[in-house]
């Protein structure tokens, strides 16, 4: 084994020296009846042994069928008195040459040498020669442990090991059994956990020779179906050959099949109680069970008494959080009626206070309009002026006024005397119109001509009412 590391070293080194390859490859070529790879081994044989000539390595290929590892390791043992390898005869290659270089095979070729080395190239071969065969060691031993290594195929999830194995358990033994539970074998013990039951661990091997006669004579019983249902017994159950069933398997640290464990809480921690090992009965597993369920039943008893009393305390605590809450959160809602009819007061109180600084500015405006328009109406004609009108007012108060004006006024001079002998009227908010027939006289500032009152129908007399306007009917207008 040594020595054929030792050979394929070297031929991997001999790689890089590669100098008398081309001279060699022109002499071979000479003979023709050499193909590129053959001339390429042999300049790798000629410079792998040294003195050997052409012809005499071209022999020793061929009785090895070109296979230059065992021609080499052949050559290496011959040049220290060893044994040489067995000649492979699968391997052997016969040599015919072709017709029409016959002539030429049969006389002797040009004998070729390889150019001989200087010291420092031998030197430096003989230096790292040791290091060359030990890293040609170390990389064929690390080859040989790696093809020792099994090629695993990808592992299937837990749950789906669990299933497939329910699934070949029921194809072979029938589905009258007790449910097995599909979960992870951690996720089963954290359920019986969880739930404080117990739980029943199976672990099944294919190839035992007692694992049909227990499938079928006792995990398919009535008996024991009936016993696992009505103690609410969680059963799991794996192939050992699977990966889930190993590591679980790893846990239980079984010694024999079938094998049985009874798992549940005590003193806080799952623990196994219970263990059956090897092929036992109907009868004399249910002993067995109803034993070890009695004798482990108050751990579980203390664990649910232990759970309600601690469900208890997480309901009260929940009830008073919720009534806490309640509180807060009626608290809340008062709070923010209270703040939100305090907002609504402020900002009534603004407004009533923005609506009287509003009016009293109005008032304040329409006291300064009556006062300018009072200086600009003139004086009221004689009575025995003849362009003179006589207009009777009807104010909505009851009042009665009556005045004389120019026939040549207009609808304004008469709408300014109405509004500076009435402080309730705004200007411009009421209008004028006669009863029989009844005729509104509207005024529009905006006009440049504006209807004189004889114009309007008022010359030489006449009498009228007043309309005030709501802000509903000023809108509407």
């Amino acid at each position: 084994m040594a020595r054929s590391e030792s050979a394929r070293s070297l031929i991997t080194c001999s790689a890089a020296t590669r100098g008398s390859y081309s001279t060699l490859k022109m002499a071979s070529s000479l003979e023709g009846d050499l193909d590129g790879s053959q001339t390429e081994k042999l300049a790798h044989f000629q410079e792998l042994t040294g003195g050997t000539s052409v012809a005499e390595s071209r022999r020793t290929l061929e009785r090895f069928g070109w296979n230059l590892e065992i021609a080499v390791e052949s050559a290496l043992n011959e040049s220290e008195g060893g044994e040489s390898p067995p000649q492979p005869e699968m391997r052997r290659r016969v040599f015919v040459p072709p017709p029409a270089a016959s002539a030429a095979a049969q006389t002797p070729g040009p004998v070729v040498r390889v150019p001989v080395r200087s010291w420092t190239d031998w030197a430096a071969h003989w230096l790292y020669l040791p290091f060359r065969f030990v890293r040609a060691t170390i990389m064929g031993l690390i080859q040989f442990v790696v093809s020792l290594l099994p090629n695993f195929p990808a592992a299937a999830s837990a749950v789906d090991e669990v299933r497939a194995f329910a699934t070949a358990f029921d194809s072979r033994y029938g589905a009258n059994h007790p449910p097995f539970c599909p979960l992870s074998y951690n996720d089963a013990v954290a359920k019986a956990r969880r739930d404080i039951n117990f739980l029943l661990v199976y672990l099944h091997s294919w190839e035992h020779e007692q694992t049909d006669r227990f499938c079928r004579d006792v995990v398919c019983s009535s008996g024991f179906v009936e016993y696992v249902e009505r103690n609410n017994v969680i059963m799991w159950a794996c192939d050992v050959n699977s990966h889930e069933g190993f590591r679980a398997s790893q846990v239980m640290r079984e010694s024999a099949y079938p094998y049985l464990a009874v798992i549940c809480i005590n003193d806080s921690q799952m623990a196994i109680v219970g263990r059956i090992e090897g092929y036992i009965g109907c009868d004399e597993l249910l002993a067995r069970l109803v034993e070890i369920l009695e004798n482990n039943e108050p751990s579980l008893v203390v664990a649910r008494e232990e759970k309600h009393r601690r469900n208890e305390s997480v309901a009260l605590r929940e009830q008073q959080d919720y009534a806490y809450l309640e509180s807060l959160r009626k608290d809340e809602e008062k709070e923010k009626e209270k703040k939100e009819k305090e907002n609504a007061a402020r900002l009534e109180a603004e407004r009533k206070l923005e609506k009287e600084r509003e009016e009293k500015n109005r008032a304040d405006t329409l006291a300064e309009l009556r006062k300018s328009k009072r200086l600009q109406m003139g004086e009221e004609p004689a009575p025995d002026d003849k362009d003179s009108t006589k207009i009777l007012i009807r104010f909505p108060s009851g009042k009665r006024l009556e005045r004389r004006f120019k026939k040549s006024d207009t609808l304004e001079t008469l709408y300014d005397f109405v509004f500076c002998e009435d402080e309730t009227l705004d200007v411009d908010r009421f209008v004028l119109f006669s009863s029989y027939p009844r005729k509104e006289l509207r005024l529009q500032r905006d006009l440049a001509d504006i209807p004189t009152l004889e114009q309007s129908n008022l010359y030489p007399s006449a009498s009228l009412f007043i309309h005030a306007h709501a802000d509903d009917d000023d809108e509407e207008e």
